[in-house]
């Protein structure tokens, strides 16, 4: 959670909707994946 709050203001100077997506993948397999911290 730490790392997506840098992320999201750059991604509003350069491409939010690239940068934007680029987040939730990862983010999505932290909390799919809740059991295996590894993958975060």
């Amino acid at each position: 959670m730490v790392r997506v709050w840098p992320v999201r203001q750059q991604s509003r100077k350069s491409h939010p909707v690239t940068l934007a997506t680029s987040v939730q993948i990862p983010a999505n397999h932290c909390i799919n994946e809740n059991s295996s911290p590894l993958v975060c």
